[in-house]
């Protein structure tokens, strides 16, 4: 557990959970700074991920693969409320009092208690006493919590959205300047005004990205999808190929954007106008082609991209990245240390950990002193008191179970030899048609076609020819360990559905539905885009509707007789391990199968 000794809290995993995308970051603390070890995007849709178990599975499976960090949330701009409010004069014991009774005025009818914090700022203006208020129902937070995930040891921190855009820029920008924060998402955007790396205004309204793609789409009559993919490598905001229903769409967001902004500065004259102070964007807004020179040209303000974080590498995608790095700075308290909406209970927990790893320290070197001085007094001891003639029997003993353990072991070694590569090969060759069997007759009730099946080996290597061995059985290793320590065969099926858009998306779902209620199996997932391999001629597949799937089978027949034994040792340097054999009961029998489909089937076996 990482949070029981002081010097684990240098690292912590940052979620930024949208409503298409989940970004997560792994960052340590770096001196004053904060440095990124590795970054990853979810896209939910892309990677099959439709229900909220399938979601919390996948994210709780990735955030441990990190290991046991603390993890650092993002709490959604829908969910928060922001506002500078100017507090009377008071003392400092009364202070708490007051923004305690101010911000149960902003709670209105909710009978949910509130999370909020209150950040001091410079007065300016008409403000003698300003105080940058963020609240959020407790209720929100604990359920966006639990959306996330219910397996980590501590959660450090939870931000707003316009509170780790300004952490964000306090990170890259430490001189101050102040700037307008605007972060378009799927379907909200955020804007936070900074002054003198202080949040002083934070609001948000109902555009985005996603909007502007299902006009352009509609108007182009084509999927959704392929406008997104069409956006991503061609510039349709202007020139001759320029859509009117996707500029329309954006000037309308421009709109949307210099009303928020107005409406702050008449509330706020003394402060600059919007028009002269620059405003960086962040957001998946910046994968459409041409769409900041647009606004330049457009919108009237000076629109700009987010430089590079110090402590990052020079390629990494900041503009991705940038509500999650913020809240990973704000997590590690650096400044401008913007508000945390971390509920009360959390707090107390985090603080108790803090006081647990102090002690476990103290604890730690207290026992190690006595373990040292234990273990040197029971080895003096034993030194003195065993005598050679006991050390020699036992040896004398040692060695007659050696001879007859490396008798069995040379009797186990010949049986294997002699068999195992001949069952390995049968039972690969009967997955295969056992897997097509059953792929067969997911193609008579549903509408697709199958373009490829191949064992993952193969897949993944990109070939079908034998991997040169150096085991004593000339096997390789194919499969991954099952949770219970058993080796299960794994393919990669690839096909394709006529249908479009959600109706494609609808067939492959009820596919691997089918395929996971079938017992031949124990786990059906989709393979994401980047990790196919283009194996099949693109004559016989249509852009958009080629998926490809793993399927994981759950009978381990014949293996299950060896779960007892113990392989022969390895030659040293080898790469390939032997499947591991296990002594257990006996197999089912199979039933033969059918001929297999018309499909190109791929395997090793």
């Amino acid at each position: 557990m990482n949070t029981f000794l002081p010097w684990s809290q240098g690292r912590l995993i940052a979620v930024d959970h949208g409503t298409r995308r989940v970004k997560l970051l792994l960052a340590a603390a770096h001196g004053a700074g904060v440095r990124v070890l590795d970054q990853k995007i979810v896209d939910l849709q892309e990677e099959g991920l439709l229900t909220p178990e399938e979601i919390h599975r996948h994210l709780a499976e990735l955030i441990q693969s990190w290991g046991d960090w603390p993890l650092a949330l993002t709490l959604p701009a829908p969910l928060t409320f922001s506002q500078v409010l100017d507090l009377p004069a008071a003392g400092e014991a009364d202070l708490p009092k007051i923004i305690a009774e101010q911000t149960d005025r902003l709670r209105g009818v909710s009978p949910s208690p509130l999370v909020y914090e209150a950040v001091p700022l410079e007065p300016h203006g008409a403000y003698q006493r300003p105080y940058y208020i963020t609240l959020a129902r407790e209720d929100d937070v604990n359920q966006h919590l639990h959306r996330v995930t219910d397996t980590v040891n501590e959660v450090r921190d939870v931000s707003p959205v316009a509170g780790a855009l300004v952490a964000a820029y306090g990170a890259v920008n430490p001189v101050g300047q102040n700037c307008i924060l605007v972060d378009i998402g799927d379907t909200i955007t955020v804007v936070a005004v900074v002054r003198r790396q202080r949040p002083v205004f934070a609001s948000s309204f109902g555009s985005g990205v996603a909007g502007w793609i299902q006009e352009a789409a509609r108007a182009a009559k084509c999927p959704s999808g392929e406008m997104e993919t069409r956006l991503g490598v061609q510039d349709l905001f202007t020139g001759a190929d320029a859509l009117p229903a996707l500029t329309a769409a954006t000037e309308e967001w421009l709109a949307e954007l210099r009303k928020l902004l107005d409406n702050w500065q008449r509330t706020n004259s003394n402060e600059p106008a919007p028009a002269k102070m620059p405003i960086l964007v962040s957001g998946g807004a910046l994968q459409l082609r041409g769409l900041l020179e647009f606004l330049r040209t457009r919108g009237g303000f000076p629109f700009q991209t987010w430089p590079t974080p110090p402590h990052v590498q020079s390629t990494w995608p900041i503009s991705d990245f940038v509500v999650a790095y913020g809240t990973a700075v704000a997590a590690f308290h650096r400044p401008p240390n913007p508000p945390s909406l971390l509920p009360p209970p959390l707090r107390a927990h985090r603080r108790r950990l803090r006081k647990a790893a102090r002690l476990n320290l103290v604890c730690l070197i207290g026992l190690f002193v006595v373990a040292l001085l234990i273990g040197l007094a029971t080895w003096h001891k034993t030194t003195l008191l065993e005598g050679k003639r006991q050390l020699e029997q036992e040896a004398l003993a040692a060695l007659a179970q050696v001879e007859q353990l490396t008798i069995a072991g040379q009797d186990r070694d010949r049986a294997l030899e002699q068999y195992w590569p001949l069952f390995d090969r049968q039972e690969r060759t009967l997955d295969l048609l056992h897997t097509l069997r059953v792929v067969q007759q997911a193609r008579v009730n549903h509408d697709f076609w199958c373009v490829l099946l191949a064992d993952q080996d193969c897949y993944a290597r990109g070939t079908t020819l034998p991997i040169v061995v150096t085991n004593r059985f000339g096997l390789t290793n194919t499969v991954m360990p099952s949770d219970n320590g058993l080796v299960k065969p794994t393919f990669v099926v690839e096909l394709c559905a006529p249908a479009q858009g959600e109706q494609a998306l609808k067939v492959v779902s009820e596919v691997v539905a089918e395929l996971k209620q079938d017992p031949l199996f124990s786990r059906v997932d989709s393979v994401p885009s980047l990790q196919r391999r283009a194996w099949v001629d693109a004559k016989v597949l249509i852009p958009d509707r080629h998926f490809a799937l793993t399927v994981e089978l759950a009978d381990l027949e014949w293996r299950a007789l060896f779960q007892n034994a113990e392989l022969p040792e390895t030659r040293t340097g080898t790469t390939n391990a032997p499947r591991r054999p296990f002594f257990g009961p006996p197999a089912r029998p199979r039933t033969n199968p059918p001929a297999p489909p018309p499909a190109a089937a791929k395997s090793d076996a």
